[in-house]
C-alpha cells in the first residue's frame, strides 16, 4: 500500500466508524503488512489518527509492520511518542495482546458450533 492509499484510509469517516461500533472500543490493530512506504504527508494523517483515537480512549497498534515503514516513521519523528509495545510482529500477536490486557470472554471461532 502506497502512501496515498494508506492515507485515503486514515482520512476515512472514523468517528462515524467508532460510533457505530456495538461495544467501547479500547484497541484499533491495524495490519500493517501490506503498507510497504510512507511519505510525511502519511506520517502526518498517523499522527493525527493516532491522536483522535487517544482523545477517544482507544490504544493504536500495528501488527506486521516492516522494519523499513518503521525507520521511515522513525525518521520523521513519529515514533518517539510510540512504544515498542504498540508494534506487533503478527496480527496473532496483537489478538493475544489484547485478550492478556483486558478481560475479554472470546470464543475461538474454529471452536464456535455450526
Amino acid at each position: 500500500m502506497r502512501a496515498s492509499r494508506s492515507a485515503r484510509w486514515v482520512s476515512c469517516p472514523r468517528e462515524a466508524t467508532l460510533a457505530a461500533s456495538p461495544t467501547p472500543e479500547l484497541w484499533l490493530a491495524v495490519n500493517a503488512e501490506p503498507i510497504t512506504s510512507v511519505d510525511v504527508t502519511a506520517a502526518d494523517m498517523v499522527d493525527e489518527f493516532d491522536a483522535a483515537l487517544h482523545a477517544a480512549g482507544i490504544d493504536l497498534r500495528f501488527a506486521e509492520l516492516k522494519v523499513t515503514v518503521k525507520d521511515k516513521l522513525k525518521r520523521f519523528g513519529l515514533l518517539s511518542g510510540l512504544s515498542e509495545e504498540r508494534f506487533l510482529a503478527t496480527v496473532g500477536e496483537a489478538v493475544s495482546s489484547f485478550l492478556k490486557a483486558h478481560a475479554v470472554a472470546r470464543v475461538d471461532w474454529e471452536a464456535r458450533p455450526l
